[in-house]
């Protein structure tokens, strides 16, 4: 029987993937061959008789047999996935643009461990250097996967297009 929700059946241990369009519809599965000439042959039998739906290598236990096409398409914008901020330092953080957004989501994917101190360190810079710099910096950073500390001050410090902030401390003079 295929499940109602899934398009794979199990046989031996093994799992092979079916027609979305049997969801909930029983198949005959049978093994066709020795070795490694070795199939497993999936049939449906509808209203024109039987019919072969899937033909799969044999399976082992963890590594399913998975045509793509039989599963159905993704609904429009199913992976797009837009964090939402809980507090407002999430909310001012998000605010800074859309490489903000691309840094959360990848650090968030990578493990990044203390992101809301990261995130707070963002907000500082944005506050002492052009936002939008501070916003390209963390698009820069997701997409080169750097989330150590240090790294989003370090790639602010040697972007070409921005000015350098003039110091306000004592000038020095040579010895």
């Amino acid at each position: 029987m295929v499940p109602a929700n899934t398009p794979m059946v199990t046989f031996e241990a093994g799992q092979y993937s079916v027609p979305h369009t049997l969801l909930g519809e029983t198949v005959w599965v049978r093994v066709h061959g020795l070795g490694a000439d070795e199939q497993v042959i999936i049939v449906h039998v509808g209203d024109h008789g039987p019919v072969e739906v899937a033909r799969h290598a044999r399976a082992t236990p963890g590594t399913p047999k998975i045509d793509d096409t039989h599963f159905p398409p993704q609904p429009e914008g199913a992976l797009e996935r837009r964090p939402r901020a809980r507090t407002a330092a999430e909310a001012e953080f998000l605010d800074l643009g859309e490489g903000a957004r691309l840094w959360l989501v990848e650090a968030a994917a990578a493990g990044t461990s203390r992101m809301r101190v990261k995130m707070t360190e963002a907000l500082a810079l944005a506050k002492l250097f052009d936002p939008v710099d501070v916003d390209w910096a963390l698009g820069h950073a997701a997409v080169h996967a750097r989330f150590a500390h240090g790294d989003l001050a370090s790639i602010l410090d040697h972007h070409p297009s921005r000015e350098r902030p003039v110091s306000t401390g004592p000038a020095r003079t040579p010895r």
